[in-house]
């Protein structure tokens, strides 16, 4: 299949693109900077907002499959940045979705979509649009929707929960967990109380993997652990590894909330390989 990607050169798409290495696919990624081909890897330097140049060439390549992980800007969850990715992302598909060989799309949402803070969350639960960032990934996902049902095109919108891993930025938590305790510094920031749904990077990438060839019903689909695992587990697996002794942290407890995977797991069937131990320490690995 030929596999058009954005956001490539992101957290998840670094790792998503080392996933398709090797793979029987061919794959363009767009990005804003230069990139050397990577065996079935090509990159085409573009932003979202498609000249016609970049267009042609992808309409030249054919995808019949579009992932869109893209979203600039993370961690700034603003007004002005929110609005420049829906804008820009409506553009994008706007252009896209006029090449005839796409059968597919899959694009990617979040767990703050969700209107609840704590608890099981179902993809029929009420969503929250008093957020900028949910209001426009809300938005995004209502305009592909409508325009891939016009066009008889099969869309998924994947609400992922806290993916962890490789190239994750610095200062999410176990990277800056890492660059604290091996400074001797204090970690009076994090909430060892507070919990989440954590879901090795890997393992998201697997299920976004499987969903291109599987058939599954356009729609909203949970990526998580479906557990809930504490900030002092995680903090303790660290400490550990590092030998260190527990430092002075918050100890205020928080509600979250964690996915309900059943909906997934009626045409993906996986089993939630993510081992936190483990998967904690392949990712202090990276960054160390």
């Amino acid at each position: 299949m030929n596999i058009l990607l954005t956001g490539g050169t992101g957290f998840i798409g670094k790792n998503f693109v080392n996933l398709l290495v090797n793979t029987n696919h061919s794959v363009l990624v767009l990005t804003r900077s230069r990139s050397k081909k990577i065996k079935n890897i090509n990159f085409l330097r573009s932003n979202l907002n498609l000249s016609k140049l970049s267009l042609k060439k992808i309409k030249k390549f054919k995808p019949s499959i579009i992932i869109n992980l893209a979203w600039e800007g993370i961690p700034n969850f603003g007004k002005s940045i929110s609005q420049k990715n829906k804008i820009d992302q409506i553009n994008f598909f706007k252009k896209i979705l006029t090449i005839k060989e796409i059968k597919k799309v899959i694009s990617i949402g979040s767990c703050w979509e969700y209107k609840k803070k704590g608890g099981l969350c179902k993809e029929s639960d009420k969503t929250n649009s008093k957020t900028y960032f949910t209001k426009a990934k809300l938005s995004i996902r209502s305009y592909i929707e409508k325009e891939c049902k016009i066009k008889n095109i099969n869309f998924l919108w994947f609400r992922l929960f806290y993916v962890f891993g490789p190239y994750q930025r610095k200062g999410s938590l176990i990277p800056f967990v890492i660059k604290q305790i091996t400074k001797n510094k204090s970690l009076e920031k994090i909430n060892l109380k507070n919990q989440n749904d954590f879901i090795y990077v890997n393992d998201c990438c697997k299920i976004i993997y499987y969903s291109i060839k599987k058939k599954m019903p356009s729609g909203i689909y949970n990526i998580g652990s479906g557990n809930l695992t504490s900030v002092y587990e995680i903090v303790s697996i660290l400490l550990k590894f590092f030998k260190k002794k527990k430092l002075k942290c918050l100890n205020k407890f928080n509600n979250s909330v964690f996915a309900s995977t059943s909906k997934l797991k009626r045409y993906i069937k996986y089993k939630n390989k993510t081992k936190i131990n483990n998967d904690v320490i392949k990712t202090i690995k990276y960054y160390e």
